[in-house]
């Protein structure tokens, strides 16, 4: 074999048969992701009782205002949007059917609460049902008085765009 047919062979090998074993081995890594399930879109949200008065360290009125809650998702990872606000209201993350959230809560004056607090949501998707429901509590940190307030959620339906010809 001639040098020049050395050359190119080597050459082949490293331009054409490296790269598709690169991308056989990404191709068959990707066939175990799962993508996780989505809940973006508007969610309409009930608390229970005693409603949000049970967290007595949080002003309620600044956390939902008309029960309507924006989540946008991104992947795993969930932004909170109350009452059409543009900034996030909260942060979170979905594992499975599990949801968890966690934004910083104004203490109420006169209290004796002290201080903020991390608000955390916890929710369980429900996956059989269309609407998308979920149900789950509301907890706040480093307040002992405070009681978990139970909520559950229905997704509102996609707004359909009727495109004329």
């Amino acid at each position: 074999m001639s040098r020049t047919n050395k050359k190119l062979m080597l050459a082949y090998v490293f331009l054409v048969v490296l790269p598709l074993l690169g991308l056989a081995g990404i191709l068959n890594y990707g066939r175990r992701l799962v993508a996780p399930i989505s809940v973006d879109g508007v969610w309409h949200f009930e608390i229970g009782s005693p409603g949000l008065a049970g967290l007595l360290c949080v002003r309620a009125d600044e956390m939902i205002h008309d029960g309507s809650v924006t989540i946008l998702q991104s992947g795993k990872v969930l932004s909170f949007n109350v009452g059409g606000e543009l900034n996030p209201a909260a942060m979170g993350s979905i594992e499975g059917d599990t949801i968890t959230a966690s934004t910083s809560a104004s203490s109420r004056q006169g209290t004796g609460c002290g201080g903020d607090h991390l608000l955390i949501l916890t929710a369980t998707v429900a996956r059989g049902t269309d609407p998308r429901y979920l149900a789950g509590v509301l907890n706040l940190t480093d307040c002992a008085s405070c009681v978990p307030v139970a909520f559950h959620a229905s997704r509102q339906a996609r707004a359909t765009t009727k495109v004329e010809n």
